[in-house]
């Protein structure tokens, strides 16, 4: 049974949101180059901030500067209708993580939201003039993968065989 539920998806709860959030880390990585522009250092994962007791999924540093980019991966939801009604927690909390962090970006597995999430992301909320910097939020699209590395690599060599 355990060997059944490799990956996340014979996964439930907790267990699924985590391996998920370990399966999407490449995607992450790859999309944040691009909006970036420049390579993507190592990445701590399940940060947690001692005063505010908040779990960050990821925080990248940029190699060339050492900007600490914290990432938060929405979800995952089996029900696409959460994604429209948790939107405003997401991005209420992702901009509260502006002020601890250089760079905040919430990745997106659901491609429908996008539009909304990214909507909400750029309203530039009031800045005292004595702080540091206006939040830097981005909302990125993950594709994750719903099939474990073997099932990848069978898939690969099917697809040499069809050619």
């Amino acid at each position: 049974m355990n060997e059944a539920r490799q990956g996340f998806v014979g996964k439930t709860g907790g267990a699924f949101e985590r391996a998920f959030t370990i399966a999407a880390k490449w995607s992450i990585a790859a999309e944040l180059e691009n909006l970036v522009g420049a390579p993507m250092g190592g990445a701590e994962q399940s940060v947690k901030d001692p005063p505010t007791g908040t779990v960050v999924d990821f925080v990248f540093t940029l190699n060339d500067s050492g900007e600490r980019i914290a990432v938060l991966v929405v979800g995952p939801y089996t029900n696409r209708k959460l994604y429209a009604h948790r939107c405003a927690d997401w991005v209420t909390n992702a901009f509260g993580l502006c002020w601890f962090y250089d760079r905040v970006v919430l990745a997106l597995p659901d491609r429908d939201s996008m539009k909304e999430y990214g909507r909400r992301a750029t309203i530039v909320p009031v800045v005292p003039d004595t702080a540091p910097a206006k939040p830097r939020l981005d909302v990125l699209h993950i594709s994750v993968s719903y099939l474990t590395d073997e099932e990848d690599e069978a898939l690969g060599k099917m697809s040499d065989i069809t050619r």
